[in-house]
């Protein structure tokens, strides 16, 4: 059997073809897709190890629970210090890694692929051996081509540990374009944007019946753009801008100097693995105590300090991320924070957001210019997917980029998966 499997940076989801359409499979309490998380209990061994050995590879290695999705992230909210807990792992594949961390990651991918072909199974009461996964245009990381290689050879390696037998890829804004072609009766230009949690990407592509049953898409692709920015970038940001100040950011010392803006860029980044490393070093331990000692008595950096100590990185991009999605319905929300604080809330509204983000949407319209110059014509239709495409804001920035555009949202969260599932059954069956 085959399927198309989105592996995403916030989600993921897994689709099979039935009754001639592509079909999400339920992954998490029979919601279609599942959060991109996973929670790897420590074992009574692994906490008899050496503190020094006490490493998130070798709790995976042991019996410790390993549990999944939205339960991953209930039970690391509820226990942290219990296990580790490892969100958005496709946000590292790309990035420069040591050897041994690359293996971790590798492994980690497998777990949650095992994780997800098994739940997939259990509907389909077979075995699903033949899969098209998903690849951004551009990885997130600095290494370009190089870590782009790196990825899908985790993936690759990830999913044949999985028990996957013929695995194939296709770029996303692609998959995204199949899926809307599904649709159609007629021969359009489409400019496909897919703003992810991790990346962004766009194409121009000739769609419709004409380009329906081909197997190379090649000739029909009129040019593609990507970039490592995505939902997971907003909430940093806005998680950097508006709670940071909580613990903080731009605090006046007794010197009359502000506090160092980068500590706490490094303790909200959480998709940058020498940020966090950073943030949580020994020396950094040191620089946060020699703050505190030169704070003013209305300090707040104390809440720093608990950050560091009980490593709350996550729990603050929750925040953040909590308060994004709320404002895509409402002008303002109250952000909980009283795991740093009995009480401590903060409002945020969408202003700020709007703010806190600017660059980045800037961006995402760059990204949709750079393909129109490739492709050097202008497109019949834009089709705006990804759940980051969600917010008003987003929407409002490409409307304003584009005010006679005809733009069209697809199924935000599934039109990948499911262009996914048509291609591999384009190829597959």
């Amino acid at each position: 059997m085959y399927a198309g499997l989105d592996f995403g940076t916030s989600n993921s989801a897994l689709g099979i073809w039935e009754d001639n359409q592509p079909k999400l499979l339920t992954l998490d309490n029979g919601s279609r897709f599942i959060s991109s998380t996973v929670y790897i209990g420590k074992s009574q061994q692994f906490m008899q190890l050496r503190p020094q050995d006490q490493t998130l590879a070798h709790a995976m290695s042991g019996d410790g629970e390993k549990i999944f999705g939205n339960d991953a992230i209930t039970k690391f909210l509820e226990s942290p210090e219990d296990g580790f807990f490892v969100k958005s792992p496709k946000s590292f594949l790309g990035a420069r890694l040591k050897p041994q961390q690359l293996l971790t990651y590798e492994k980690i991918v497998r777990l949650m692929m095992s994780n997800i072909k098994r739940l997939g199974e259990a509907q389909t009461a077979q075995p699903i051996e033949s899969i098209v996964i998903g690849k951004p245009v551009k990885f997130h990381g600095t290494q370009g081509e190089q870590g782009n290689q790196q990825a899908v050879q985790v993936l690759t390696s990830a999913a044949t540990d999985a028990g996957f037998k013929r695995i194939e890829f296709q770029f996303e804004p692609i998959a995204a374009a199949l899926d809307y072609e599904r649709s159609l009766n007629e021969n359009l230009t489409a400019l496909i944007v897919d703003i992810g949690g991790g990346t962004t990407d766009c194409s121009m592509i000739k769609v419709g019946p004409a380009y329906r049953e081909l197997t190379d898409r090649n000739e029909s692709i009129l040019g593609y753009s990507g970039d490592r920015i995505g939902g997971l970038d907003l909430d940093i940001k806005l998680a950097f801008r508006q709670l940071a100040p909580l613990f903080g950011k731009d605090e006046l010392l007794k010197t009359g100097l502000p506090t160092p803006a980068n500590i706490f860029w490094n303790a909200v980044c959480i998709n940058n693995v020498d940020a966090q490393t950073t943030f949580y070093s020994a020396v950094n331990g040191r620089e946060i105590h020699k703050l505190l000692r030169d704070a003013r008595p209305d300090s707040v950096l104390d809440r720093l300090l608990h950050i560091y100590e009980s490593m709350l990185s996550y729990h603050i991009s929750q925040s953040a991320e909590a308060a994004k999605i709320a404002l895509s319905s409402t002008e303002v929300t109250s952000v909980d924070m009283a795991y740093l604080e009995a009480g401590l809330r903060t409002d945020i509204n969408r202003e700020q957001l709007q703010t806190a983000i600017s660059n980045e949407l800037n961006k995402f319209i760059s990204l949709m210019k750079e393909v129109e110059q490739q492709a050097q014509v202008a497109p019949d239709v834009i089709y705006v997917t990804g759940g980051t495409a969600r917010s008003p804001i987003v929407d409002a920035y490409i409307r304003a980029a584009y005010p006679d555009a005809r733009i069209i949202f697809g199924d935000l969260f599934g039109s990948v998966a499911s262009g996914l599932t048509t291609w591999a059954h384009r190829i597959f069956s």
